[in-house]
C-alpha cells in the first residue's frame, strides 16, 4: 500500500468534509459519487457500488483499485461490481490524463471514495 498516497487521499476527503468534521479513519473500495460524463459513469458504476475485483485480482481498499486505474490509462479493465445485495461485471476504460505526480499519464476513471 502507498501510504502517501493513502494520506493524500483522506486529505483530500477531509478537505471536502472539513467543514462537517469529518474525519475518515480509511478509504473503502465503495464509490461515493460518479463524475457526469467520466469514464466510470460511461462504464455504468454508480455511487454505493463497492469493486471486489479488478481484472480479476481482488480488491481490499480504495488505493488498491486506484493504483490498478492510474496504471491502466486507456486499457480497457474488467469490473467485478456488489449492487443491491447483486454481483455485476462491468468494463472500464480509465482516461489517460497527466497529473503532477504521475509522470508522464495515468490512468482516470472519475470516481470519489467512500471513506469508513
Amino acid at each position: 500500500i502507498d501510504r502517501e498516497a493513502e494520506r493524500e487521499a483522506i486529505a483530500s476527503v477531509v478537505r471536502g468534509g472539513a467543514l462537517l468534521g469529518i474525519t475518515p479513519s480509511r478509504l473503502l473500495p465503495v464509490i461515493a459519487a460518479v463524475e457526469k460524463g467520466s469514464p466510470a459513469e460511461r462504464a455504468g458504476l454508480r455511487p454505493g457500488d463497492r469493486v471486489v475485483e479488478v481484472d480479476g485480482k481482488p480488491v481490499e481498499s480504495w488505493l488498491t483499485m486506484q493504483s490498478a486505474i492510474r496504471s491502466s490509462p486507456g486499457v480497457l479493465m474488467r469490473l467485478e461490481v456488489e449492487r443491491d445485495g447483486k454481483a455485476l461485471s462491468l468494463n472500464l476504460r480509465p482516461e489517460s490524463r497527466e497529473f503532477e505526480r504521475y509522470k508522464p499519464l495515468a490512468g482516470y476513471a472519475g470516481i470519489v471514495p467512500q471513506a469508513d
